[in-house]
């Protein structure tokens, strides 16, 4: 392979990294000095698109966390 010579390079994949994440505090509503972390890709996203850390949403993949950080 020749190094000197100019080569095109071609894009094959997207990377969404790039898009800025907010994250917002959730009281957990079963233990007061509990707090959830909501990510939030873009404001306009739907719900379904936030990501929580708490147990309910790591086992159903929704959770009310979510509902009141897009409220």
């Amino acid at each position: 392979m020749c190094y000197d010579q100019d080569m095109e390079l071609i894009s094959r994949q997207i990377c969404s990294s790039w898009e800025p994440w907010y994250s917002i505090k959730i009281d957990s509503q079963s233990i007061p000095e509990l707090k959830y972390t909501i990510l939030i890709p873009l404001p306009n996203d739907p719900i379904e698109e936030y990501i929580c850390e708490c147990p309910g949403y790591i086992y159903r993949g929704k959770c009310r966390h979510q509902a009141l950080a897009y409220a």
